[in-house]
């Protein structure tokens, strides 16, 4: 049996499309087919120092993300890379001349990567739509009181559905402006606001400033896919 399996996430821009000069790429993984001993070197990948202490859940996690990472640099032109870096805050270091993002959900890992010359930064996070119980603990804690008002759920989404669509996009948003900023900010820090579910797109604004470009009142968009138990977003900075 395959560890990971590929798949394909198509819908992360209004037209249903990679916008250019971006590759995408996906998988489902099997965690129970996870080795720590060979599963790395089975994809052409190297395990780093840091991840061998880690737990199975998180080394199977990382390398799905990184074979993903890979597969989208090599779609890119940029071929044999064997080992992605992580920062501080364990978000991979692209290749000079290269951004990205990664994302993992339980089984299913995806990453998107482009050249410089396409888009400064991009961030993108897959999430499973919430448990009510999960969704009623957190809540409060990833969204704003302008989110919580009944007028901001858009019609066509239930309660679990827009709320992990809220807490996603902002996973999107602090991925696509942290590596331009270096300044974290957390999930009160930005507003998501005009779902659009027929087009798949959201906008932002930040409630805080973060650098000259980066300023409170800095206002963005995003786009969304509605999988039949997840939710895919995505942001991108020209």
């Amino acid at each position: 049996m395959t560890l990971m399996l590929t798949t394909r996430i198509q819908k992360i821009s209004p037209e249903g499309v990679t916008p250019s000069g971006v590759e995408i790429f996906s998988v489902f993984s099997d965690r129970s087919l996870f080795c720590p001993e060979s599963s790395f070197e089975d994809y052409g990948l190297v395990m780093p120092e840091s991840i061998k202490k880690a737990c199975i859940k998180r080394q199977s996690d990382y390398l799905a993300g990184r074979y993903c990472a890979s597969n989208v640099l090599k779609a890119l032109g940029k071929e044999g890379v064997t080992y992605i870096a992580s920062a501080e805050d364990r978000s991979p270091v692209w290749p000079q001349g290269y951004t990205g993002s990664v994302s993992h959900s339980e089984n299913i890992a995806v990453a998107a990567a482009c050249h410089h010359s396409s888009f400064q930064s991009l961030g993108i996070d897959i999430e499973f739509h919430m448990k009510e119980k999960t969704l009623n603990s957190v809540c409060e804690a990833i969204s704003i009181a302008q989110e919580r008002s009944a007028e901001s759920v858009p019609s066509g989404l239930t309660r679990s559905e827009y709320f992990t669509l809220v807490f996603s996009a902002k996973e999107s948003i602090f991925k696509a402006i942290h590596p331009l900023t270096k300044v974290f900010f957390g999930f009160s820090d930005a507003r998501v606001f005009k779902i659009c579910p027929e087009s798949g797109t959201f906008s932002f604004k930040l409630l805080t400033d973060l650098s000259e470009r980066f300023y409170f009142g800095y206002e963005g968009k995003g786009n969304f896919f509605q999988g039949y138990d997840f939710v895919f977003t995505s942001v991108f900075i020209p």
